[in-house]
């Protein structure tokens, strides 16, 4: 029971995305359905069944181009984060990081760690191709998906055309069509706002607990932090000369041995008599009875 918490707790966020999705396209199928058997009904045509209307060009239509456009999405912000940055979001990388950065800052080939995937190793086209994965399995989902609506869209449009007495048309002419571009862009142009709000807006708002919040911290003038640190009695190191090397002893400086307290005298020493001594000439009233 344990293993299975521990699984749900380390994958609760893909799992509840996971079963968010399968609940939304379940209602998506059952409201289509009705909608469908409605206009059915005003038509005065029999109503058609659940598998019936899973399998229609009507059904796939609606869910390609909404995929489509939710991948193109994630496909866009992958590779333009690489290099546009917005100051002051989580959302982007710092200002010094622009590009591709180096293998080093990447972790890949022979600067790869040992629990680094195989292929980040391996050096070469794998490497290569590991490098740019989300990027290129974001781009193929989304091509995809676009086909799927190209292709279904195509089969709808020409089904309510034939239904309508009207002229039906081929795949590269529903392309070019009004009907295949509004189902598109209607749907990019909302991605292409959204993913802008949200890049905005996390500079100025906050969300407690969320990781999407980067916490900013009032940084201090140069003017002012070298008052400051002075009124505090620290001395900053000077800044390191540009070409310069640093001068390295050739064997370690010893440390200075610490100086031990005499030990103390022992009885015997301090019960001796004191002859020869300045002591000697002492009186005898002086002397111990």
């Amino acid at each position: 029971m344990s293993t299975l918490r521990t699984h749900l707790r380390n994958n609760g966020l893909s799992l509840a995305f996971g079963a968010l999705f399968l609940l939304s396209l379940a209602g998506q199928a059952w409201s289509g359905l009705t909608d469908v058997n409605n206009q059915q009904l005003a038509h005065g045509t029999p109503p058609v069944g659940l598998p019936d209307y899973l399998t229609s060009s009507s059904f796939a239509v609606d869910v390609a181009e909404n995929w489509q456009s939710e991948y193109l999405q994630f496909f866009l912000y992958v590779f333009a984060t690489v290099w546009l940055v917005q100051r002051g979001s989580p959302e982007s990388k710092p200002t010094h990081k622009i590009g591709l950065e180096t293998d080093h800052d990447q972790l890949l080939g022979r600067h790869a760690r040992n629990a680094s995937p195989r292929w980040a190793k391996t050096g070469g086209w794998r490497t290569a191709v590991f490098a740019r994965s989300l990027g290129l399995i974001m781009a193929t989902i989304f091509l995809l998906s676009w086909l799927a609506q190209s292709i279904a869209g195509v089969s709808a449009y020409n089904a309510e055309q034939l239904s309508d007495f009207g002229d039906p048309l081929t795949w590269g002419e529903y392309l070019l069509s009004a009907d295949f571009w509004n189902r598109t862009l209607q749907n990019w142009q909302s991605e292409f706002l959204a993913i802008g709000c949200m890049a905005i807006f996390s500079v100025y708002l906050h969300q407690r607990g969320s990781p999407e919040f980067q916490t900013r911290r009032r940084r201090t003038p140069p003017h002012r932090r070298n008052r400051l640190t002075t009124a505090r009695g620290c001395q900053r190191p000077p800044p390191p000369v540009c070409g310069a090397e640093t001068a390295r002893p050739s064997r370690p400086v010893s440390r200075p041995k610490a100086i031990m307290p005499s030990p103390r005298p022992r009885w015997s020493q301090l019960s001796a008599p004191l002859t020869g001594t300045k002591f000697a000439s002492l009186p005898c009233s002086m002397s111990s009875p």
